[in-house]
């Protein structure tokens, strides 16, 4: 099997994926089609809208997006943007917690940040 990447740095953990894209006003990742995965979007600077399952929300710096199987979206930039998209399948979801732990490390989240 061979991973492509392109110009969007993409780390390929057991069961997850994570895309960081920065200063985009067009996002490939995101087709207004039926996900088969869990998604988390952060959306780090930037602003626009998000359609999300037939509906419109505004986004702006920090705003943060969490998706299910099925649901549909489509990010619209008015400004560019820099987002971090993790996605995963339930499975990553029994990871043990000093595990977890290590991976928020590993993406960029800090121990002072609250969930």
């Amino acid at each position: 099997m061979f991973t492509y990447i392109y110009a969007v740095p993409r780390t390929i953990i057991e069961n997850i994926v994570i895309q960081k894209y920065k200063d985009e006003t067009f996002f490939t990742f995101c087709k207004y089609t039926t996900i088969r995965f869990f998604e988390i979007v952060y959306i780090e600077e930037g602003k626009g809208t998000i359609k999300i399952n037939g509906k419109t929300v505004p986004y702006k710096d920090n705003s943060i997006f969490v998706f299910i199987p099925d649901d549909i979206y489509i990010i619209q930039a008015e400004t560019p943007t820099t987002v971090t998209a993790i996605k995963f399948l339930k499975s990553f979801l029994e990871i043990p917690r000093p595990i977890m732990q290590l991976f928020l490390l590993m993406i960029g989240f800090e121990k002072s940040k609250k969930f």
